[in-house]
């Protein structure tokens, strides 16, 4: 969508054909990974430098002062880099209560790796925290195919026009992973459903060949893997922060029907947290039987393997800092972080805790083996 459509002068004719993103700093040079991240699209994106000191020195509001000038060059991106944070810390609300549909990035290492941080400034309303290069060129690029791919949808969530159904199915992880999407309208459709799980299993565009449905409910069992990874180098573990604002958690979910526990432990790892993993131990087979919520009159039974792994790559690999269907993106942190903070950060269960305090004081581990296909030989006697 050009800055014509948006009812925006365009200050040139470069910035015109562009699709732009202001960068926010207080007057240092912009961070040589936000510059790369944007220069790879060259082609399609402008770049806008805004400065905050010189916003302060003026006399303007901070937020009122982005605003402006996000409006004024019709912007769709919003990057605030480290040495912006403390000045717009207590107005990055009503920032995003004045820019509803913006994209906000905060680039920080600090945030990404912390759990408390990660969690203040998504409450808060941003739409990612990264310090990775690729990470934010990705984004780049979606906010680019997504204000190309012109339509005729709103986003029930923010209120951003014009979106064509592939725009919609970009738009919607990437900018509300992390909000409740619960009896939201389908702009498509018009259904009152969970509009981001709908959208994600069936309004996929024909222009995503690759992305398929998730897989449906299988009757009478439900089974799950759970991982418990810890970087061999650093002692760090790896977490999810979950979608719809649920808090934060261990990798993990559904085996899928033809799929192993070992084989569901690694997918779920790439897609929740994007670190390929290598399985080192079993640390519990949990199971218990229990009734469907939504069908009380067929039994279930519930079992998870909790695994133990570390990254398949130790020297490279990074957490994911993306927003996608899967989660709103992942973090190492240090068992003493996770434990000391335990109070003060949002779980979505207390797996995270547990496991993590049970690895660290050296709890029992059990080999692989010890879980095996039907008809498998018994393990070599020791």
């Amino acid at each position: 969508m050009s800055e014509k459509k948006r009812g925006v002068h365009a200050p040139d004719a470069a910035a015109a054909a562009a699709v732009v993103v202001v960068v926010v700093g207080n007057g240092q040079h912009v961070p040589a990974g936000v510059r790369d991240a944007i220069q790879q699209h060259e082609q399609h994106v402008h770049m806008v430098e805004h400065t905050i000191r010189g916003a302060a020195k003026a006399g303007h509001n901070t937020a009122d002062a982005i605003q402006e000038a996000v409006q004024r060059r019709g912007a769709v991106g919003l990057v605030f880099t480290e040495d912006a944070l403390s000045m717009v810390a207590e107005q990055m609300e009503r920032v995003r209560a004045l820019l509803p549909s913006l994209f906000i990035v905060v680039w920080s290492r600090r945030a990404t790796d912390s759990l408390v941080l990660r969690q203040m400034w998504f409450d808060a309303g941003v739409n990612q925290v990264t310090h990775d290069t690729g990470a934010l060129s990705h984004v780049v690029h979606t906010l680019v195919r997504q204000c190309r791919s012109a339509g005729t949808y709103t986003c029930d969530m923010c209120g951003m026009p014009d979106l064509s159904a592939e725009g919609i199915f970009l738009h919607y992880p990437l900018y509300h992973c992390n909000h409740n999407t619960e009896d939201r309208v389908c702009p498509i459709c018009n259904l009152t459903t969970n509009v981001q799980v709908h959208i994600r299993n069936h309004h996929i565009p024909a222009s995503l060949p690759d992305v398929q449905p998730e897989p449906m409910d299988v009757e009478h069992s439900y089974c799950f893997s759970l991982i418990v990874c810890r970087h061999p180098a650093t002692g760090r573990f790896l977490l999810v922060q979950d979608y719809a604002g649920s808090g934060f958690w261990l990798p993990g979910g559904r085996v899928d029907v033809g799929e192993t526990f070992q084989e569901a432990a690694i997918r779920e790892t790439q897609e929740e947290a994007g670190v390929d993993i290598k399985l080192t131990g079993i640390l519990q087979v949990l199971s218990r039987p229990g009734r469907r919520r939504h069908r009380r009159q067929h039994n279930y039974r519930r079992t998870v393997v909790v695994f133990l792994a570390e990254p398949a790559t130790p020297e490279h690999c990074p957490a994911k800092t993306v927003p996608d269907y899967e989660s709103v993106g992942a973090c190492w942190v240090s068992a003493e972080e996770v434990l000391s903070q335990r109070d003060d950060v949002k779980w979505r269960g207390k797996e995270p805790v547990v496991w993590i305090e049970f690895v660290t004081n050296g709890g029992r581990i059990l080999p692989l083996d010890a879980l095996a296909m039907e008809g498998s030989r018994p393990p070599p006697i020791q």
